[in-house]
């Protein structure tokens, strides 16, 4: 075994050191488009099981959003609204409608214009978490306010 150690030890020593990795060449600079949601904080309200009241967080994300949108020259705001699949499509659908038109309520009672508003209630279409039919996640029951990001100049 002693000559294993010692015939170990020669190759190792006897190993070329590896040759040093290249320095990546410097990439170019890429012009960041802005996010179509501000960084001061989240922009969707959740909501109670059923419910399309604006309450709780959600009135402070509705009041943070509405100052972004004054603060910002903002010009289009869009509120996409969603619900879990506890319900039928059809309820869902009438539930979500109600919920994008609460949350622009409560953005008008804050001096977003209502005619820059556009709502988009997609029923149960657009899931933040996968679950089966039937399954009432929290998580799922959200408007989100988006401030649509205009296309860049030709």
């Amino acid at each position: 075994m002693p000559w294993l150690a010692f015939l170990l030890a020669v190759l190792l020593q006897a190993a070329p050191s590896p040759a040093p990795t290249p320095s990546p060449a410097p990439r170019a600079a890429v012009p960041v488009r802005p996010r179509p949601w501000p960084e001061t904080g989240p922009s969707t309200v959740y909501f109670a099981l059923g419910s399309a009241r604006v309450e709780g967080e959600g009135i402070a994300v509705v009041q943070r959003m509405a100052e972004d949108y004054r603060q910002n020259g903002r010009v289009a705001v869009e509120i996409l609204a969603n619900a879990d699949n506890k319900g039928s499509q059809a309820s869902n659908r009438r539930l979500t409608q109600r919920r994008a038109r609460a949350v622009a309520d409560a953005l008008v009672s804050n001096g977003v214009p209502r005619a820059v508003i556009v709502l988009r209630p997609v029923g149960e279409d657009e899931p933040q978490v996968m679950t089966p039919d039937g399954v009432a996640d929290p998580l799922n029951r959200y408007a989100r306010i988006i401030f649509p990001v205009p296309p860049p100049p030709n």
